[in-house]
């Protein structure tokens, strides 16, 4: 008798309003590691570019902003659990994948709790259907870089600023000190990321909370990367630095709409990026995706499709679309629109979330078209290291020398194959004029296709007299939808012809 009563005891108590809430909550953290743990068991090998060997270099080896170790703004909050996960045994890649993977995790809890407070539990539930198998969000998850967990912290601030849902669906308690903490931690991850702080302060300012507890936050969150990341760079260093970064990113290399002004370009790579790279990067499946959510919302009551509060959850998202499009690499890395991206799928969480049926089917549209990749992603080098493997397995004879010369691949030449001389030049005629003063010409010279062979000239510009070049060994290639910045490389070979 005493065992029946406690049993019914029990199952009143879970059927009260609190527990009613926390098996859902438990449900979303429990989603949240399972996306984590997914995330870890596809990681790549390899790192998948250029800028992924600059973060495991700046973990592993020296971080030094001036050598791109990794590249200015330094990436401290990122480089820092990645370094600390290397010193507890952990290879550099390794720990920069886990720490990517944990984010990953950490931002399904997030994008899922917010659904819940915007749509209810289904959108909550929608949330966690559509998270594991949107492409881009799986890429970055399990890979070499900072953004899935820039992400992670930014979309932890607005979940804990909008409130962890408790008694029921309405009420929520907010954390507004805590939401500054994990926005001021996020820009020392990506300080690229600073739109969201104003996109938040205007959350501050239209709700009830006290401003001053997510301003102290984000001040603390500023203050416990800053204070030693200054100390550690030197402030001199760090603005020299800094002025120098800004400089060539805007108006040399960094893809912005100095350098890529095209707005039809722009565009049209930015809705690649949210669309196709971003969720299904294969048409039919970004057609069917498009076509179940057509048909999801026109099947919801008019009363349910569309809330207001969605509607601000949108417009959170523009401070940092229009940097994106003005200053980011839009057309050559679909990454940088990741949290564009999460905030998509938010939205398409709150439409959903009464049509339970289309979310499930959506991420199987998603995994049909991503699984694939996460495959191909784990069993195709990346073409840089690609041709790494096949210049090893041509060497020149004992007693040669022979040059590699490139530009970005040059990082998995330094990480894969110490062993080759490699010099850089972006232009064929700085190399012909380094090749002038040499004391020993080498007997063989291998030139990456990332080498201009006109130096700026154009197409129709003759190549420096005396130097032929001539195509060797196979095109070294990627999935696009993997690298879009690199997805191909070749190698040529130079020679003196007297």
């Amino acid at each position: 008798m005493t065992s029946l009563a406690n049993s019914a005891a029990l199952r009143e108590e879970l059927a009260t309003p609190r527990w009613a809430a926390a098996r859902p909550l438990a449900l979303l953290m429990a989603g949240g590691g399972a996306v984590g743990l997914s995330r870890w068991l596809v990681r790549p090998p390899l790192p998948d570019d250029y800028d992924s060997i600059n973060f495991l270099f700046g973990i592993s080896r020296q971080y030094d902003l001036a050598l791109f170790q990794p590249q200015f703004p330094g990436y401290p909050v990122f480089i820092a659990a990645g370094t600390a996960l290397h010193h507890l045994g952990l290879s550099a890649l390794a720990a920069a994948e886990l720490v990517s993977a944990v984010a990953s995790g950490l931002t399904a809890v997030a994008l899922g709790l917010l659904a819940w407070r915007l749509g209810g539990k289904g959108a909550a539930v929608a949330a966690m259907l559509l998270q594991p198998f949107a492409w881009l969000p799986w890429l970055l998850g399990s890979g070499a870089l900072s953004d899935a967990t820039g992400v992670a912290l930014v979309a932890a601030a607005f979940a804990l600023f909008a409130g962890l849902p408790g008694e029921g669906d309405r009420e929520a308690r907010s954390w507004p000190l805590a939401a500054g903490v994990a926005l001021g931690l996020g820009l020392g991850v990506r300080a690229s990321y600073w739109p969201f702080a104003v996109a938040l302060a205007v959350a501050v300012f239209r709700g009830d909370a006290p401003r001053w507890k997510p301003a102290l936050g984000f001040a603390a969150g500023l203050a416990a990367w800053g204070v030693p990341f200054v100390s550690v760079v030197g402030a001199r260093r760090l603005a020299e630095l800094g002025r120098t970064h800004l400089v060539g990113h805007f108006e040399q290399w960094g893809g912005s709409v100095v350098t890529r002004p095209d707005p039809l370009l722009r565009l049209g790579a930015c809705a690649r990026a949210l669309f196709y790279d971003g969720l299904a990067p294969w048409w039919p499946a970004a057609l069917g995706l498009a076509l179940v959510v057509g048909v999801a919302v026109a099947l919801t009551p008019a009363g349910k499709r569309w809330r207001p509060a969605w509607t601000r959850a949108a417009l959170m998202l523009v401070p940092y679309a229009a940097w994106a499009f003005l200053a980011q690499n839009v057309v050559e890395q679909p990454r940088h629109l990741l949290p564009l991206v999460e905030g998509e799928l938010l939205i398409l969480a709150c439409l959903l979330g009464a049509q339970r049926w289309a979310a499930v089917v959506a991420s199987l549209l998603m995994a049909v078209a991503s699984v694939p990749l996460a495959r191909e992603r784990r069993e195709v080098p990346p073409a840089a290291a690609q041709a790494v493997a096949w210049i090893r397995a041509h060497p020149v004879a004992e007693g040669k020398l022979s040059w590699v010369v490139g530009t970005r691949s040059s990082r998995f030449f330094q990480e894969l194959a110490p062993e080759i001389e490699l010099h850089e030049s972006q232009w064929l005629s700085l190399l012909t004029a380094r090749l002038a003063r040499v004391d020993r010409m080498p007997d063989r010279i291998l030139l990456t296709s990332e080498v201009d062979l006109h130096s700026g000239l154009g197409e129709r510009s003759p190549l420096p007299i005396h130097w032929r070049v001539e195509p060797v060994g196979p095109s070294f290639c990627r999935d696009a939808r993997i690298d879009r910045g690199q997805p191909c490389l070749q190698l040529s070979q130079l020679s003196w012809v007297p």
